[in-house]
């Protein structure tokens, strides 16, 4: 879940489109849904980015044994599912900005 509302959604998929990193039409079966794809260019930038991301993890757990480091990622999963957890409650006030 990306806990974002849909403009900003659009957006951030107008902006991939826009660094060719992405592709999106209207879904043939359903013209209400439209479907993004990652274009070539797009795939090569997360294949980098996910390297750089595992270069990362094992410069940070490398030198824990099997024991810590699981425990670590575990600790890791709680904070993320409370920072996700927060955001959601954000995500479900009224826009203060609205009134």
């Amino acid at each position: 879940m990306l806990l974002l509302d849909r403009n900003r959604v659009t957006t951030l998929v107008d902006r991939l489109r826009a660094g060719g990193l992405v592709d999106r039409f209207e879904d043939p079966s359903d013209r209400r849904h439209i479907v993004v794809r990652l274009a070539p260019p797009g795939k090569q930038a997360l294949d980098t980015a996910f390297a750089a991301y595992q270069e990362g993890l094992q410069a940070m757990l490398g030198g824990l044994d099997a024991a810590q480091s699981d425990a670590a990622i575990a600790l890791l999963r709680t904070v993320l599912l409370g920072v996700q957890h927060g955001a959601q409650l954000d995500a479900d006030r009224p826009d203060s900005s609205a009134y």
